[in-house]
């Protein structure tokens, strides 16, 4: 029982360090996306924009750093770039209705959208 329990430990201690690791170190455009929502979570607004823009370079054909980062920059106030990075998710995957975010209803309402 003890060694099973010691496995376990083991396991969980470097799945956590792996996970670290690629916080830290991102490997591919999910990489960013993963960190810069740690970044934005933690209040790290600017930090998480960085990270979504290398997304972006790598990966430009995905919606979801798009996303992320039209959410990141309406949070700055910044309407223009929310409504330019919210569009491009939805035309790059019109089925994914999550881009039609509270952000994108409130911007719509307040006019900044036209």
């Amino acid at each position: 029982m003890r060694c099973v329990l010691t496995l376990a430990i083991v396991t969980v201690l470097v799945a956590a360090d792996s996970c670290a690791q690629e916080l830290q170190f991102p490997r591919d455009a999910a990489g960013y996306v993963r960190r810069g929502d740690a970044r934005r979570d933690a209040g790290h607004v600017d930090a998480a924009i960085q990270d979504y823009d290398e997304a972006i370079k790598l990966s430009p054909e995905l919606a979801t750093p798009w996303k992320h980062r039209g959410r990141a920059l309406f949070s700055k106030g910044d309407l223009e770039g929310a409504i330019r990075d919210l569009t491009e998710s939805i035309r790059l995957c019109p089925e994914d209705f999550s881009a039609l975010s509270p952000e994108a209803v409130k911007i719509y309402k307040d006019g900044a959208a036209t």
